[in-house]
């Protein structure tokens, strides 16, 4: 191994080594805690890792067709968190289960597998790419292996506390370890997988969050485990002083708790109040979400195009299996379920006076836990029942494949305009948009009316005019045109270096699934220097992916204008031509 590379696996081991001190070291002791266990855990990871690799290139030997975020949840949830939290649970179950004896062991050593499984995947990833890399994931895969490691860890060092104390396996603390740490990798890797801002954000929101959750779940097994300076137990009895019983009505607790939480802010139940409330809110997102895609798909499609999320190829179809599926009644039910719990739940507590408040603290989490297990397993049922058949093609219930229905979300390819505007909402054609023969201009490429084997309709659809009154265009070329003003400050960059009199023509094909490709400057027709020219093919090249166009199966090749709204090029040349088009631009329907 050259001076490089012991550089570079030293740069991917080092964050690892940090935070198993972090973990490990006691700080009011000057010693660690059994280093020889450590280390086995380490190797435990590094076996864990090479199972996984195993395992996953098992599993992606047919490539995965993740047509839509549900497919790459999918993925990211059974193909990756499943595996390689799977792999370091059974390693831990093998090689160091009887090692556990009170509950931050096994923090320890599950944190030590999770490091050491982060420290081999980080070597292979900083090898190949270099120090850049390094850096960035000593801030982010590498610290995720360890809080992962914390949490499943948090739950087995109990399990195995209980089997000491009981004799027998506590199944409930090993499924929730293993179950929580595969849904946080799982989430993590279905943000890391996207491109977008929104997803970025809540990436790094989730790594903030996931810090302070592993540092409570630290300190709360410390003052569990006798050698850090807690009590014997998990489970040990606490004293507890219960406060003063204020009595409540039990008919106004009742009618307040169909709003989830609120019954139970009134009885004074705050824990409680906050588990249901959260889960009303979660329950409203998801409902108001679905209802939009279901609702409105054309105006959710573009709105999460901007915030960089797809929902595949082929959203139409998707949204009409959405549509055709009992999602909404499905979620609905969820919410009406949980509004009559709370209901129930704040009337039995204020007419029996049983509020939790009166019992010690470890007794109110039974509640809550079974809460979240019902509310998870209502989820679950949604996806098994709805979403699954729909991401694997089948569609929803009731979907007449042969009915010929279009797709929920229809584009004209070309609008009708009642005035033509360049890229910056400014008329095409003369400055002060007087020209007669650019107001009156009809587009050249209008898909006719006659033809439905190419699905095109040329008059605005039901409901285009509202959507068009919400800024939402209802054709595929005002869509382009959207699309380019979202990187407003880049397209900018060309216009800025553009002279007066100068212009580009730019020429490219647009895939039945949306992809831009063969993206070239017609040079014929282009009279602006290269370097200039190469920042419009930059600006197109920016659009990829698209949605699809609305043809059917057939790409489009698109000719497009770059210029300042002035008269270019000789009568009827390509460059005149185009300057009369809406937005400068054509479109063409292959064959």
């Amino acid at each position: 191994m050259n001076l490089q590379s012991l550089g570079l696996v030293s740069a991917a081991v080092a964050p690892a080594v940090v935070l198993l001190g972090g973990v490990a070291l006691r700080p009011r002791y000057p010693y660690w805690s059994q280093p020889g266990l450590v280390l086995l855990g380490l190797v435990g990871g590094c076996l864990a890792a090479a199972a996984a690799l195993g395992l996953e290139t098992l599993l992606t030997m047919r490539p995965w067709e993740i047509a839509n975020l549900g497919g790459l949840a999918f993925f990211t949830l059974a193909g990756v968190g499943l595996v390689e939290e799977g792999t370091k649970f059974l390693a831990l179950r093998g090689l160091l289960w009887l090692s556990i004896h009170e509950s931050y062991d096994g923090i320890i050593l599950a944190t030590a597998v999770g490091l050491g499984f982060g420290g081999i995947e980080n070597v292979s990833y900083v090898l190949d790419m270099g120090y850049d890399v390094a850096l960035a994931r000593a801030f982010t895969a590498v610290p995720l292996h360890g809080m992962l490691g914390v949490i499943l860890g948090f739950y087995l060092g109990q399990a195995r506390v209980w089997e000491q104390l009981h004799g027998r396996t506590h199944w409930g603390l090993l499924g929730l370890g293993l179950g929580t740490a595969v849904l946080g990798h799982g989430v993590y890797d279905f943000l890391a997988f996207q491109s977008s801002p929104v997803a970025e954000s809540l990436l790094w929101g989730g790594l903030v969050g996931l810090v302070v959750w592993s540092w409570r779940l630290i300190v709360l097994s410390r003052s569990w485990s006798p050698s850090w300076g807690g009590a014997d137990s998990p489970f040990a009895e606490a004293f507890y002083v219960a406060p003063r019983l204020v009595p409540r009505s039990a008919w106004r607790a009742g009618l307040l708790g169909l709003i989830p939480g609120l019954g139970q802010w009134y009885n004074g139940e705050g824990q409680k109040a906050g588990y249901l409330a959260l889960a009303g809110v979660l329950n409203g997102l998801l409902f108001v979400g679905l209802w939009w895609l279901v609702a409105d798909p054309q105006t959710a499609l573009l709105t999460l195009l901007g915030w960089g999320l797809l929902l595949g190829p082929q959203p139409g179809e998707f949204i009409l299996a959405l549509q055709q599926s009992p999602v909404l009644i499905i979620v609905g039910m969820l919410m009406v379920s949980l509004s009559l719990l709370g209901a129930v739940d704040a009337f039995w507590v204020a007419r029996n006076n049983r509020f939790d408040y009166l019992q010690a603290p470890a007794l109110r989490v039974r509640w809550l836990e079974s809460l979240a297990l019902a509310y998870g397993g209502h989820l679950l049922a949604l996806l098994l029942l709805v979403l699954v058949p729909i991401l694997g093609g089948g569609g929803g219930r009731g979907q007449d494949q042969a009915s010929g229905s279009p797709p929920p979300l229809v584009f004209d390819l070309v609008s009708e305009p009642t005035a033509l505007l360049g890229h910056d909402n400014r008329p095409a054609g003369q400055p002060q948009g007087q020209d007669r023969q650019n107001r009156a201009a009809r587009p050249e490429v209008k898909a006719p009316a006659t033809d439905p084997a190419l699905g095109l309709q040329t008059k605005p659809q039901p409901g285009e005019a509202a959507q068009t009154a919400q800024g939402v265009p209802h054709s595929y070329n005002d869509y382009i045109s959207g699309e380019l003003r979202r990187a407003q400050d880049q397209y900018d960059i060309y216009f800025s270096r553009l002279l007066p009199g100068e212009y580009t023509v730019v020429q490219y094909r647009i895939s039945s699934t949306g992809e831009v490709y063969d993206v070239q400057v017609l040079a014929e027709h282009t009279n602006a220097p290269p370097q200039v020219a190469q920042l419009a093919i930059e600006d197109i090249l920016r659009l990829n992916p698209l949605l699809p166009p609305p043809t059917q199966g057939r790409e489009v090749v698109v000719t497009e204008l770059f210029w300042r709204y002035e008269q270019v090029g000789t009568p009827e040349s390509l460059e005149d031509q185009l300057s009369r088009l809406s937005d400068g631009r054509r479109i063409e329907v292959q064959e």
